[in-house]
């Protein structure tokens, strides 16, 4: 099941076989595909992590299939049917979109999860969400795990309005979409300029910084200007422009 924000012990990572029940089109650019798998019996998550998907890369023979590590966030998870919904982005040529946009039932692959410690703050006052398309399924999944009542806010920046979803949540949440009109995703400018205009609320706040890796690094100098505490920010970066993710999933971050 999915604990909730106050729970301070995060579950243990393990090694899961996982099969695809259904893919459907959540919008024309992402993707929600159900795993399930004797492993997810009795799973715990916080709302927030993630697994680590050991994605086929189409080499290698049937019995020897090369894979790569992306990792994706656990969406929801359904304890009746032990499974789980992962949310992707389907666009591009990376061999974890590629996977998602070809995944039927019966697919298997493996995982290791949960993983992730950027969870929902049990202390914050406010929260103030801040992502793209990358991130939109780590914010719906915390956005909808907040207590009803809580006071969120979310800046979500998506290629056009047919790529905004519904979330359902109990929180007080006020949603801007940032829209890029189809033009490439991860030039700061736009979403900084919209956060800029964001009215942030009175108190200990907290923020979840979950796009392009530059994009981060622009949010979090916005926040810090507005003196919002660096403890108070959870920033991911889940893609960097230009460069693809390095083998534990992640994007790989320069030296020095």
């Amino acid at each position: 099941m999915t604990q909730t924000a106050d729970e301070q012990t995060l579950p243990p990572a393990a090694a899961l076989e996982l099969e695809v029940v259904t893919r459907e089109t959540l919008t024309p650019g992402m993707v929600r595909v159900r795993l399930t798998g004797p492993d997810l019996a009795d799973f715990r998550h916080v709302a927030g992590q993630d697994l680590m998907l050991a994605i086929p890369t189409g080499e290698g023979g049937d019995d020897d299939q090369e894979t790569i590590n992306r990792r994706y966030t656990i969406r929801r998870y359904d304890a009746a049917a032990s499974a789980v919904d992962i949310d992707a982005v389907s666009h591009g040529e990376g061999p974890g979109a590629r996977w998602f946009a070809a995944a039927a039932p019966g697919d298997r692959l493996g995982a290791y999860g949960p993983r992730g410690k950027v969870v929902v703050s049990p202390t914050a006052a406010w929260h103030l969400f801040v992502c793209d398309e990358s991130g939109l399924p780590a914010t719906a999944a915390m956005l909808e795990a907040l207590p009803a009542g809580a006071t969120a806010i979310a800046v979500v920046e998506v290629a056009n309005p047919s790529e905004q979803q519904t979330i359902d949540t109990t929180a007080d949440v006020a949603i801007s979409w940032v829209l890029r009109d189809d033009e490439e995703p991860g030039d700061p400018d736009r979403v900084v300029a919209a956060l800029g205009a964001t009215v942030l609320p009175d108190g200990p706040g907290h923020a979840y910084l979950s796009m392009e890796m530059g994009v981060v690094a622009a949010l979090r100098s916005a926040l810090a200007d507005r003196g919002l505490p660096r403890e108070a920010m959870s920033p991911k970066a889940y893609w960097r422009r230009g460069v693809a993710n390095a083998g534990h999933g992640e994007p790989m971050r320069d030296r020095g």
